[in-house]
C-alpha cells in the first residue's frame, strides 16, 4: 500500500511515466523497476487506479460530463476511459454515476 502523503505527491503530478520518472531524477526503465519493488504495484497500474479513483469522485460528486470526465482525469480519449472503466468496475461510468445517485 502506497502511503497516503506519497500518493497524493504522485497523483500532483501530471501522471505519465517519463514524467514520474524524471521528477526523481531516474529513466523510466529503472524508475518503473524501483518503484514495483517499493510499492508492489506497476506505475501503469498506479496511474491507472489513480485517474480511476479521480474519475469516480468526479462522476459521484460533479454533474460534469462523462467526456470532460475522461479528459481532466488524464485519459487520452473517451473509448480508453470506458474500456478502463468498465474492466476496472464492470459498469459504464454514466452506469457508475446513475447507481451512485440513487
Amino acid at each position: 500500500m502506497i502511503p497516503e502523503d506519497k500518493r497524493r505527491e504522485l497523483e500532483q503530478i501530471s501522471q505519465t511515466l517519463q514524467e514520474l520518472a524524471r521528477s526523481c531524477f531516474y529513466n523510466p526503465s529503472y524508475f518503473s523497476r524501483r518503484f514495483k519493488e517499493c510499492y508492489g504495484i506497476t506505475v501503469t497500474d498506479f496511474i491507472a487506479k489513480s485517474r480511476l479513483e479521480k474519475a469516480k469522485r468526479l462522476l459521484e460528486e460533479t454533474a460534469i460530463p462523462v467526456e470532460e470526465v475522461a479528459l481532466e482525469c488524464g485519459f487520452g480519449s473517451k473509448n480508453a476511459f470506458y474500456k478502463l472503466f468498465r474492466a476496472h468496475l464492470g459498469m459504464t461510468p454514466k452506469d457508475y454515476r446513475n447507481q451512485v445517485k440513487k
